[in-house]
């Protein structure tokens, strides 16, 4: 299933994915685990602050958690999971937290913008560990569905597998990074060969740089007239594999006592 394909059926099966299909699972584990974030964060306004705040959410939780879930689960399908996992990261934490901030501001919670950190902190977590596992068969309701007690002995492989396997993603993705950055690096300030054994390091205080690996120099004699007497030295010329130098025999350079230059093609 692609993105597209998912984000259709919710609006087009709305009932079966949503309703028929609402997660109790994760509004068991979201209620519970939510409400002891809004107890911690509130407890420096004393404890019946605490408490309000902790069943508030535990009531908010318990009844929208489960149609979160049930989104969650419905992505669970999606290929490829990096963008199934992206997706669900940002829909969810937009879709819970805009309705949370408003009961939370309604029943007046003292420490709400440390309750809300903490909360799509705790988001951006779970629904991602949540897709992780319910792309392994885990904390899924319906079809393929197994007994939470089968759900809780998994849970902590499952936990070690999601960690090792951010990791993992993290190192890749570093890698690939570090791997970019040396080859952009290498080809900026390459300077070729002959260039280096030749101590050629620059052309009319240029440094030689952005020579492509195929480039070379070629050495051939610099023809020029002075005072009406030609005059021979060796110039390095770097060859761009298209632009070919000329022979002696094929140029012949003329220059008037004003400094002008004038070239003919034999």
């Amino acid at each position: 299933m692609t993105l597209q394909q998912a984000i259709s059926a919710l609006f087009t099966s709305p009932r079966q994915l949503l309703v028929e299909r609402w997660n109790w699972k994760s509004a068991m584990f979201s209620s519970s685990l939510r409400a002891l974030v809004f107890l911690f964060a509130n407890l420096a306004a004393g404890w019946k602050a605490a408490t309000g705040a902790m069943l508030a959410e535990f009531l908010y939780r318990g009844v929208t958690a489960g149609f979160y879930g049930a989104i969650t689960q419905t992505f669970g399908a999606v290929q490829p999971a990096w963008c199934a996992g992206l997706f669900v990261a940002v829909l969810l934490p937009v879709l819970s937290h805009s309705l949370e901030i408003s009961v939370h501001m309604l029943r007046g919670t003292p420490k709400i913008i440390t309750s809300l950190v903490s909360s799509v902190c705790f988001t951006i977590f779970s629904t991602l560990f949540n897709l992780y596992a319910m792309r392994r068969g885990a904390l899924v309701v319906g079809e393929g569905a197994q007994p939470i007690r089968e759900d809780l002995r998994r849970i902590p492989g499952l936990i070690a597998g999601f960690i090792g396997s951010g990791a993992m993603s993290t190192c890749r993705w570093v890698r690939r990074q570090y791997r970019l950055l040396r080859s952009v690096g290498a080809r900026v300030n390459h300077v070729h060969d002959g260039a280096r054994q030749n101590r050629v390091g620059g052309i009319q205080h240029d440094p030689v740089v952005l020579m492509n690996p195929g480039d070379h120099f070629h050495f051939g004699p610099e023809i020029l007239s002075k005072n009406h007497r030609n005059q021979f030295d060796f110039v390095a010329v770097p060859d761009h594999s298209d632009a070919q130098p000329l022979t002696p025999e094929q140029n012949r350079a003329d220059r008037n006592d004003n400094g002008s230059h004038a070239y003919r093609k034999r």
